[in-house]
This record gives structure tokens, sequence and C-alpha cells, in this order.
């Protein structure tokens, strides 16, 4: 997700984007989606939330991570951080066939701070603590790190009124323990 940091508060779809250069195409996608829209079409952008699966490399590498006892999350542990089971994404993506035009947000019910998130997969891979990355060395990550420790508390609030969908996964705090067995 391209929000700006958004600190403590809920980002709805109207959120401030802030988009590096290497998200560009995000902006473009985005663009032809209004266009068609405006040209009577049906446009449709679903803006999805870290994607959680237990065979997704980036899922691997943070159950990875945490069993050498770091936690994989960067920025604030204060920071909230937003995810999706790639379960429930596609299950939007077939609420989405029947949603009006318009940008929607697709994410977790109850996105958790960075510290209960690193706390949960913690337990998960049977770890009583994982340290966090000094704040110098997360910053050698260059702009994909700054996006990373942005706080994004999304709301995917719209997308539910207008679809009926829910996630079965409702927040990721939940769902480590089933990733990490898998």
């Amino acid at each position: 997700m391209t929000y700006a940091d958004g600190g403590d508060r809920w980002l709805g779809e109207e959120a401030p984007v802030d988009r590096p250069a290497f998200a560009a195409t995000t902006a473009d996608a985005e663009a032809a989606a209004r266009r068609f829209t405006e040209a009577g079409g049906t446009g449709v952008v679903l803006r999805f939330a870290q994607f959680v699966a237990a065979d997704s490399t980036h899922t691997l590498a943070a159950v990875g991570t945490a069993r050498r006892g770091i936690s994989p999350f960067l920025g604030d542990p204060s920071g909230y951080s937003t995810w999706v089971d790639a379960d429930d994404a596609a299950a939007a993506v077939v609420a989405a066939l029947g949603v009006a035009p318009g940008t929607w947000n697709v994410a977790e019910d109850g996105p958790a701070t960075r510290a209960a998130q690193a706390d949960a997969l913690a337990r998960a891979v049977g770890r009583a603590w994982l340290r966090q990355v000094p704040a110098p060395l997360q910053r050698l990550g260059g702009p994909l790190a700054v996006m990373l420790r942005r706080s994004l508390r999304v709301s995917n609030h719209s997308f539910q009124e207008a679809t009926g969908w829910t996630p079965a996964v409702r927040s990721s705090v939940d769902g480590w323990a089933a990733v990490a067995d898998a």
C-alpha cells in the first residue's frame, strides 16, 4: 500500500498516498481504471494490504527471520502494519466483480502494531521475543524500506459495506501461528 504514514489514524481510500518512483506503475494502473470508468466502463481498483501466505517468499522470509530471533517488522514498534491473507484477497477479487466503480481497500479487519505482530510471530515460532532491527540498519533498505516503515492502519470498512466480503483471517496477529505451522 502506498499510503503516506498515518500514525495511529485509520486510513480509508481517500487517505493521502505517497508513492516512491518505483511504484509509479501503481498510479498508472489506477489512472487507467479511472479513465475506463469515465469512458463508460466499470473501473475497479483494489488496494491490497501486504499479502501473507504460507508459500509466499516474503512470508517465508518473515518466519525464517523470526526463527532466528529477529523481528521482520521494520519501523516504530508502535506503528501499524496491515496485512491480508492471500486466500482472503482472492475472495475479495471475486466479491469485487459486482462492486461499483472506484478504489477499495482489501485488508484484514484488525491491523495491529508492529510490536503486537512481533509478539504473535514470536509465539508462533516458539520464541519468547524478537529483537528489533536497529533503526540505522533499517535505513539501508532504501525506498522499499521507507515504505515498510510507514504506519499503515488501513480500513477495509468501505469494501465490506459495498460487497459483504469479510476476511476469514480477521487479524494477522491471529493468523501467524497457522502460517508458521504451514
